[in-house]
Order: C-alpha cells, then structure tokens, then sequence
C-alpha cells in the first residue's frame, strides 16, 4: 500500500490496521531527505533559544522553494520546528535558511497560525511572548548549551551514570469530579488534591 502526504509518496513495510492512512513521521522524513539529497537541496538551521539564555540548533538541508517539492519541504520543516519545540523548549526560533520557509513558519507560529497552541504553550512557560526569526543560515546563533551536574548528596547508585539520574515525576488524574495531582522528586513523594 501507497500513502502520500505533501507529495511524496512512501510504502510503509507495516500498515496500521486501525487507521490504514496513518504515515509514520521517520518514514516522511526519510524520504523527503533521499529526494532532497538527489536534487542538492539548501541548507536549512534551526536554532531554538530558551529562557537561561542556552541555544539548542538543528541543521538539515531543504528543497529550494518554488521546487515541485514546496508542499513537503513547508511539512517537513513545520514538522521538524514542532518536535524541536516539545523535545528542547524555546521562547523563541531562529529559521535560517530560505525566506519562505522562515515566513511560513512565522505564519504558522503566529497567534492565529496553524501551530498557535504550540506558540501560546510555549511562550507561557518561558513567560515571554513566543517569537519567529526569520535569517540566513549564517546569522542563526551557535549552540549553547547548559547541563547541571549531579550533585552528589542525591543517590549514590547513580554515581556511576555521567548525569543526573534522579527523575522527577509528575501525574495528573481526572476522575469523576475530583482531580488529583501526584508529584515525586527522587526518593520525596508528595500528593495533593483539589
């Protein structure tokens, strides 16, 4: 079986039997990037800076717009911003790269764009309005990144692990008319209820 989105068409090897038009997003991805690498595509960087001043970038290459492959590259970019996004944070994304990529995700990331939820959400937890900019590739900033070292008071099991291995959880339940939240951080447990 053939499923087609945005154009590019892929045979996926296993069929969902419950929703049969379901494309796994690797297998767009994949291959968006086999058509782009054949045809010498542009270089497209992400950058995604957060509210500690720390940058996470990406970088892939794109189908130079006005191609055929317009359709896909606008999918497969606005795609790409949003795993970004829910994977890394930021208050604000850099798109450097051709000018109608960056617009069209400066649309779709504006309050009334397709993705406004993912720009609302955002900007809510960096409590800074969520911001598109759009340049070329050379003026996207470099990474930064930030860890925090494992201090060494939590779990002495871990100390074999190069990170901080001490999760923290958090789960919230709706049931009936009540709604309980339930909150751990590594061996501390809390609940409250309201």
């Amino acid at each position: 079986m053939k499923l087609q989105r945005a154009g590019i068409e892929v045979s996926p090897a296993v069929v969902a039997p419950l929703d049969p038009d379901f494309l796994p997003a690797v297998l767009f991805n994949r291959k968006y990037r086999e058509l782009v690498s054949a045809i010498s595509g542009v270089p497209l960087k992400l950058a995604l800076e957060r509210g500690d001043g720390s940058t996470s970038t990406y970088c892939t290459q794109v189908c130079p717009p006005g191609s055929s492959l317009w359709p896909a590259t606008a999918t497969y970019v606005e795609r790409i911003v949003k795993f970004l996004l829910w994977q890394r944070g930021g208050w604000r994304v850099y798109v450097g790269g051709p000018i109608a990529i960056g617009e069209h995700i400066k649309a779709a990331y504006s309050p009334t764009g397709a993705r406004s939820f993912d720009a609302g959400f955002m900007g809510g937890v960096y409590e800074r309005p969520f911001e598109v900019v759009v340049a070329q590739p050379e003026d996207v900033p470099e990474a930064r990144e930030m860890t925090v070292p494992r201090p060494e008071s939590i779990s002495t099991t871990a100390s074999a692990w190069p990170r901080y291995t001490v999760a923290c959880r958090l789960g919230i339940s709706r049931k009936r008319s009540r709604r309980c939240s339930c909150a751990s951080a590594g061996n501390c447990a809390c609940r409250s209820r309201w």
